[in-house]
């Protein structure tokens, strides 16, 4: 019998019995009080209603089971897998190293895995999105089942948390806004290109019967409809449908497609590859060219580190990189063909004309093991990448005229290709943290003069000394260029 019912009756007896002249005195009955058992059931079900509420845990609209508070004071952990299919993202966990990974709109991010939470907390390396390390925890194993931070994983994506004594904790991705649109004919293949601002999970369907190609984009802004064209499609359109955002193609007979994502910063891009189903798609990576430029060299030494110096190290590591990449059926080419031999800037951007990938390799002594810096053909956005880059360029004037000047010259003639090396920024420092366990120390667009000739195509990269000299890093490169390569000519 409930707390209100039990009242209730009581207080009909109590009447019957005052009409009966019969009425026993409240204060008589305090210790067995109705009122007060049903005022503390109250209290008690307010109590444990809160206790649960905060146990609870809401992710864009749809609860998520397994949140616990208790393996950290004041810091929430969820089910790995439960986080990860109410973001969106495909998570993955490799035991035998230790690491978790979530890939969400072609962004990774990866925890390093522990047994406690204060193991997981005490590295600040232990979360990175696309190989930089950002604010959190790692994840943690309790009896087999993956704990990962709440709040960490959710800033990583763009998310935001929302909690008030005695709710859920809730987690809202923002919606994404579909900043542009291309459908492109080339020879042999159409391609649709999609780019967001933001991040947001996708589903794409193929209906055989109808020959026909759906891409559902969820939580995404409203759009105008509007149709598309291709050689080998009989018709497509971008429409609204029902809260989420459709790309619908009819496929023209005996075709097939293709798709993939690229990472961009604070979004990402969709692209999608309609081709006939005959054709045979010869190997991308057979027609691709790599430079690869060895920093310093000659009479430029760089820094020195006992008897060996920066240009005998990056020299060493290009060579060996080399022998590799042909090894695997690549087109390499160095800048540098001797150690001793002295090129000026201008020498090294020139040989990067026509290359799919230029990479020139530097070296930095105020880097630690397993750190990195990645630099991308762009304007500088702050006057200490400026200075940096007019250092790099050797020579550059650091006045406003000369740098407006070298501004121009970088920029105006190069802007088709300048996304390219941000996208392969972001891509190779997501392989060597994969393949590596390297962090980002810094990534960010400079007007290097060395990666002018490339279009944009290419990035210069910065490692420890100790790193350039590691055997196992030209094998890590190797594997990582490789699979750059083959993700953007798919």
């Amino acid at each position: 019998m409930s707390g209100v019912s039990f009242w209730m009756l009581q207080c009909g007896r109590e009447e019957e019995k005052r009409r009966r002249g019969r009425f026993i005195s409240s204060s008589s009955l305090a210790p067995f009080s109705p009122l007060l058992f049903y005022l503390v059931f109250i209290f008690f079900l307010t109590l444990t209603s809160s206790t649960l509420a905060q146990q609870r845990l809401i992710v864009n609209g749809s609860d998520v089971a397994g949140m616990t508070t208790t393996l950290m004071s004041g810091t929430a952990y969820a089910p790995a897998l439960a986080l990860a299919e109410a973001v969106g993202a495909t998570f993955s966990y490799d035991a035998e190293g230790s690491l978790a990974t979530l890939e969400y709109a072609s962004h990774l991010l990866t925890l390093e895995v522990y047994n406690s939470a204060g193991e997981a907390s005490a590295n600040p390396q232990a979360l990175q999105l696309d190989g930089r390390a950002v604010a959190g925890s790692g994840a943690v194993n309790v009896e087999g089942t993956l704990y990962i931070p709440v709040k960490a994983v959710t800033t990583a994506f763009g998310g935001s948390l929302y909690y008030a004594e005695g709710q859920p904790l809730t987690v809202v991705f923002p919606r994404a806004t579909l900043r542009d649109v291309e459908a492109i004919s080339l020879q042999g293949y159409d391609r649709f290109v999609l780019d967001f601002d933001g991040l947001t999970p996708y589903q794409i369907y193929f209906n055989q019967v109808a020959n026909t190609v759906q891409v559902r984009f969820e939580r995404l802004n409203p759009i105008q409809a509007r149709g598309l064209s291709g050689d080998y499609i009989s018709n497509a359109v971008l429409q609204q449908t029902q809260g989420y955002v459709d790309l619908v193609l009819r496929l023209e007979p005996e075709t097939s497609f293709e798709s993939y994502t690229a990472p961009r910063t604070g979004g990402f891009s969709f692209v999608l590859d309609i081709f006939p189903a005959t054709a045979q798609r010869e190997d991308p990576l057979a027609t691709s060219t790599v430079v690869i430029d060895a920093g310093h060299g000659g009479s430029d030494e760089g820094f020195t580190l006992g008897e060996s110096s920066e240009g005998e190290l990056t020299f060493a590591l290009a060579s060996t990189l080399n022998t590799v990449l042909r090894g695997a059926g690549l087109s390499s080419d160095l800048t540098r063909t001797a150690g001793n031999l002295t090129l000026s800037v201008g020498e090294r951007s020139q040989q990067g004309i026509g290359a799919s990938f230029y990479l020139s390799l530097h070296g930095a002594d105020d880097l630690a093991p397993g750190q990195l810096n990645i630099y991308y053909l762009s304007e500088a956005s702050s006057s200490e990448g400026l200075d940096l880059a007019i250092r790099e360029n050797a020579g550059a004037a650091l006045d406003q005229q000369g740098t407006e000047v070298m501004r121009r010259r970088l920029l105006l003639n190069l802007v088709p290709d300048l996304a390219q090396g941000e996208t392969y920024a972001n891509a190779i420092a997501r392989e060597l943290s994969t393949l590596g366990g390297y962090t980002v120390n810094t990534l960010t667009g400079l007007p290097l003069k060395t990666l002018e000739g490339a279009a944009g195509r290419g990035v210069l990269m910065e490692f420890s000394p100790s790193n350039l000299a590691d055997p196992a890093l030209a094998e890590q490169l190797a594997a990582a260029i490789r699979a750059v390569l083959a993700e953007e000519t798919q």
